[in-house]
């Protein structure tokens, strides 16, 4: 639903930063990954991004903006909840997984498969009728990850496969997302995600605990604000304007990475990877401008 005291000028600026939010959870993630398993990185990655949207919500409430309802109680959406958490806790094992395996903006540019994993998912789980934009969209997503893989090359071919499979479970993590804001506010849906899978992750990342130095903790609070930034800039930017009006700003990740990626640990994107990264982004943005516009087609009586 738009909220209409936000502007498309304003959704726009608000995916800026969501985009900014996800590089700098790259960047962070990328500098804590080497000392920590991946299970462990889940678990921070969830239990600073709650503590930090927490802080969000305070800092709402004192400046007298309207309340959001956080709440601990899972609600009518309990199963729901619940299976996202545990597609949660395996996407996010596996994205971390990957950014030990392949070049920051290599998995910046994977990411761009999730949004066009949710467009064929809404067609087999949500009923939605396909059109041929939607099969144009999958064949030119798939080639733009056959780009950025370079089978050929043999060099990061299990990185890729990982991405896939972390994007898959997020991409159903979306299909529940739908589902769920029929009865829930954004905010409770993200509030429920972290806390319930740092809940979730806890077991796993105390079995593989790796001691917390105190050089640690400034980039686990950067990445802790960099979850809530991103968590939160992405809900305005989506109920402010339509999804094909912001989704082209998406971009701005594979950028903002590359830069983070090149500055602090000389990685440079590769051509390759921009050429794909486009192709999967316009893949994604082909699907959702048909998405759009059966939305706004007016229903005949």
């Amino acid at each position: 639903m738009m909220n209409p005291q936000i502007s498309a000028r304003m959704a726009i600026g608000w995916m800026v930063l969501a985009m900014l939010g996800a590089a700098l959870v790259n960047g962070f993630g990328r500098q804590l990954r080497p000392d920590f398993h991946a299970m462990q990185m889940v678990f921070f990655y969830n239990i600073f991004g709650l503590l930090a949207y927490g802080a969000l919500a305070c800092v709402r409430h004192l400046l007298g903006r309207r309340s959001w309802p956080l709440r601990f109680s899972l609600g009518q959406q309990k199963r729901r909840f619940m299976v996202r958490s545990l597609l949660e806790t395996i996407g996010f094992t596996l994205f971390f997984l990957v950014m030990a395996i392949v070049p920051l903006p290599m998995l910046a540019a994977l990411a761009f498969v999730t949004p066009l994993m949710v467009s064929v998912l809404a067609i087999i789980r949500l009923g939605e009728r396909p059109h041929w934009q939607n099969y144009v969209a999958l064949l030119l997503g798939s080639i733009g990850v056959i780009v950025i893989a370079q089978p050929g090359s043999g060099q990061f071919g299990l990185g890729v496969m990982l991405m896939l499979g972390a994007s898959f479970c997020f991409a159903n993590c979306g299909i529940l997302i739908r589902k769920m804001m029929q009865t829930e506010h954004p905010a409770q849906i993200t509030f429920v995600m972290l806390w319930l899978t740092a809940l979730a992750t806890l077991p796993c990342a105390l079995y593989f605990w790796q001691e917390v130095a105190l050089a640690h903790l400034p980039f686990l609070l950067g990445l802790g604000a960099a979850v809530a930034l991103q968590q939160y800039a992405v809900t305005k930017a989506f109920t402010g304007a339509a999804i094909t009006t912001v989704l082209p700003f998406s971009f701005l990740n594979l950028l903002f990475t590359s830069l983070l990626a090149a500055m602090l640990f000389d990685e440079i994107i590769q051509f390759w990877t921009l050429v794909g990264g486009g192709m999967i982004l316009g893949a994604a943005l082909l699907s959702y401008m048909r998405d759009g516009r059966v939305q706004k087609k007016p229903v005949q009586k």
